[in-house]
């Protein structure tokens, strides 16, 4: 008797557990959110990586952008973006010799304000091998939203 009340025990803490964990899980049928990871970038062996980041809503926006590179996902390249209502922020991951880097021509504010070439660092792995900056992903992720009507929305 005491076997069978402790199965029906477990199995009811193992349920309960089990329905914790897919409660946190929520997917935008509209396919939009506030983080976003890129799995995947190359400049390797002359490839180019085009990115593209949207932000598809009626408000102002700070995103945080980040580089990593795919050996021991280490940073590589990071910055804050600001972005208008229905804008855009595009940008290129190419080779830089032996490391790679980002090539834009758009105007979005960023912080540090990106007016060209953007070499990534090798400074956390002590520049030993740059070429681990040729490959990684892409971590993007709002940091909030900005009040229409403040100074920073006159910026950007």
């Amino acid at each position: 008797m005491k076997k069978n009340l402790l199965s029906v025990a477990v199995a009811a803490s193992a349920a309960g557990v089990a329905s914790l964990s897919t409660a946190q899980m929520y997917l935008n049928s509209e396919g939009t959110g506030e983080a976003l990871v890129f799995p995947f970038y190359s400049a390797q062996g002359g490839n180019d990586t085009y990115i593209q980041i949207g932000n598809t809503t009626s408000h102002y926006k700070a995103v945080r952008v980040r580089v990593v590179e795919g050996k021991a996902g280490l940073g590589a390249a990071e910055f804050n973006l600001y972005l208008s209502p229905e804008d855009h922020f595009s940008f290129a991951i190419t080779s830089d010799g032996d490391g790679a880097r980002m090539l834009t021509g758009d105007s979005s504010c960023t912080v540090p304000q990106i007016t060209g070439p953007v070499s990534f660092s090798d400074a956390l792995w002590g520049g030993a091998d740059e070429s681990r900056e040729q490959m990684g992903y892409l971590e993007v992720i709002e940091m909030g939203q900005i009040a229409a009507t403040s100074d920073t929305a006159a910026d950007i």
